[in-house]
C-alpha cells in the first residue's frame, strides 16, 4: 500500500493519479466487498457506487477502471450504476439546418 500512497503524494499532477484511478488501488477493496460493513451492522451507504457522468466519461477512457470501480454485484443489483449511453445534441448530429 505504500507505494499507492508515495504516488498520492507526487508533486507533479501530471505524473499523479486521478481520484478515480486511486480509488481503483488494492487498498479500496474492501469497499467492494459486498459483505464489508461500517460496524457490526450498518451496510455501506447505497451511494457509494454512484458516479457522476463526468466520472462515467473518465471510465471509458480506461476500461478495466469501470469494472473496478463497479462491482459485478452492484451492476446486477443496480443496473443503473452502469453508464447510459447520452443522446447526441442535434447540433452534435450533423445535421445542418
Amino acid at each position: 500500500w505504500y507505494m499507492g500512497i508515495s504516488k498520492l503524494l507526487t508533486y507533479d499532477p501530471k505524473q499523479r493519479p486521478t481520484g478515480l484511478q486511486a480509488c481503483t488501488h488494492a487498498l479500496f477493496d474492501g469497499l467492494r466487498d459486498m459483505t464489508t460493513r461500517i460496524s457490526n451492522s450498518k451496510p455501506l451507504p447505497d451511494c457509494l457506487f454512484e458516479f457522476s457522468k463526468e466520472e462515467f466519461a473518465s471510465m471509458a477512457t480506461e476500461p478495466h477502471m469501470q469494472r473496478k470501480l463497479i462491482p459485478e454485484w452492484v451492476a446486477q443489483v443496480a443496473p443503473q450504476a452502469a453508464p447510459q449511453a447520452a443522446p447526441q445534441a442535434a447540433s452534435d448530429s450533423g445535421d445542418a439546418r
